[in-house]
This record gives structure tokens, C-alpha cells and sequence, in this order.
């Protein structure tokens, strides 16, 4: 590419990269972030990943900005602290921890709390057994992010996921979501599930931009789908389908 031309050596190296890939997708979809002018951390940042869990909502607002302010080559160091795996039995306290707090900022899922940890113990040891597709983004052996997709149990529907993800907002805007996104989407054609379909908030315009670029497409719309602190909020039904060798009707 000639914009790589006169780019610094560090830049073309990661340029082939996955994950490189992923940081650019979720930094140029997310347009409602505006960088603050002048807002560059130091090179002796670089290789400092932010906090696994924030302390509060305002934290998390701040760990956010904070990572959001952050250059791509800063963006690139921090993102491979990030592995994505299946999840296994010692990742459940972690996933629990993590989904309880994307659940408490009120804004990204149905509930507002995490379910207690037996259910959540239950759900994914049942994946786990049902080869239901079920990945987490760790971070020194931490959960920062997760997705999961679920054969319906009717016969004649088993074609058909369910897709749920989430990612803590410390690790939003580095490619965490577009990974582990991916990554449970190539497990669960791989397995035979054709189609997987979502419901995402109408006003969660980065999550709607990260299934747009994946291939979703938009099916319709649930109009008041949930009250949330008052407020009545729109669903947007969204799908992918893809046929493989793997899927037998």
C-alpha cells in the first residue's frame, strides 16, 4: 500500500497482523469518539495495559477515555497483552466477573446484573458439553471479554445460534471485541450452525458497526424491547448465515 510507504518500521510490521486489524476496524467504526487534540501517551506507556476491572462507573468512564485517547502503535502493545481462548471451567469466576460488570453500566445488555455464579457456573459448563461455541479475552489470566453463540435445542431449529458478547470497557477500542467476535463465529460454522442471530440495543452504534462489518445484516426491529432505569429502548434483530460443507439441513 503506498500510505505504508514512508510509515515507520514498527508500523508495516504489525500491518499484516491480525490483530492490527482488528484495532483499526474497532478505532475508524467508532464515530462517535473524537480524540482529544494533543492527547498521545509517552512511549514508557506503551507497554502498560490498563486496568482489568474498573472501580466504578466513573472509572470506567475515565479507563475508557483514557484508552481511547491512545495512539495506534500504543493501541497495537496494549492489545497483545489480550489472548483469545475457549473457555474452561477456571475461566467461569472471571466471565462472571466480567459480564456482572458490563451488566451494572446499564447500557449494553438486558440485565443489569450478572445472574448468581452457579447459574453462570451452570450455563457454561452446558456449552462446554454441548460444543456450543464459547470464547473469553484474557488478560494475565483474567476475563476482559467474552462471546458465546447457542444452538437452539429443537431439532428442526439447530441450525441456529444465538450470539452474546460483551467486553469491559477498559479493553473497548483495541480489537477485543472484533477477535473473540470472530473467533466464536468461524467455531460455530466449523460445527455446522448456519445462522446466528443477535438483538442489539438501537443506540449501541459501535456494537451495531462491529456486526455490520462482520456480516450481519438487519432484519428488523423491536420496538420498547426493555425499560431500563425508566427509559423504553429499541432492538435491532441482526443475522449472519453461512452454509459449509459442515452444515446438513
Amino acid at each position: 500500500m503506498r500510505l505504508l510507504i514512508f510509515a515507520p518500521n514498527w508500523l508495516r510490521s504489525f500491518f499484516s497482523q491480525s490483530i492490527f486489524r482488528a484495532i483499526i476496524f474497532d478505532w475508524v467504526g467508532d464515530a462517535a469518539w473524537i480524540p482529544p487534540q494533543g492527547a498521545t501517551p509517552s512511549p514508557s506507556d506503551a507497554d502498560q495495559p490498563p486496568p482489568l476491572c474498573p472501580a466504578s462507573p466513573v472509572d470506567a468512564i475515565q479507563d475508557s477515555l483514557q484508552v481511547r485517547s491512545m495512539s495506534i502503535r500504543d493501541r497495537v502493545n496494549t492489545a497483545r497483552h489480550v489472548s483469545i481462548v475457549p473457555i474452561a471451567p477456571e475461566h467461569i469466576e472471571g466471565y462472571h466477573r466480567a459480564l456482572d460488570t458490563v451488566a451494572r453500566e446499564r447500557r449494553y445488555l438486558a440485565f443489569v446484573e450478572a445472574l448468581p455464579l452457579a447459574q453462570s457456573q451452570e450455563f457454561v459448563l452446558n456449552n462446554i458439553k454441548s460444543g456450543n461455541p464459547h470464547f473469553v479475552a484474557l488478560r494475565e489470566g483474567e476475563v476482559v471479554g467474552w462471546c458465546d453463540i447457542r444452538r437452539h435445542f429443537v431439532p428442526s431449529l439447530a441450525h441456529r445460534g444465538t450470539l452474546g458478547m460483551g467486553v469491559i470497557s477498559t479493553y473497548r477500542g483495541l480489537g477485543v471485541g472484533f477477535r473473540v467476535l470472530n473467533a466464536a463465529l468461524d467455531a460455530a460454522f466449523e460445527v455446522g450452525i448456519v445462522r446466528v442471530e443477535l438483538e442489539v440495543f438501537a443506540d449501541n452504534s459501535p456494537a451495531i458497526a462491529l456486526y455490520d462489518k462482520v456480516g450481519f445484516t438487519r432484519e428488523g426491529v423491536t420496538r420498547d424491547a426493555v425499560c431500563i432505569d425508566g427509559e423504553y429502548r429499541d432492538a435491532i434483530a441482526m443475522a449472519i448465515v453461512r452454509r459449509t460443507k459442515a452444515s446438513q439441513c
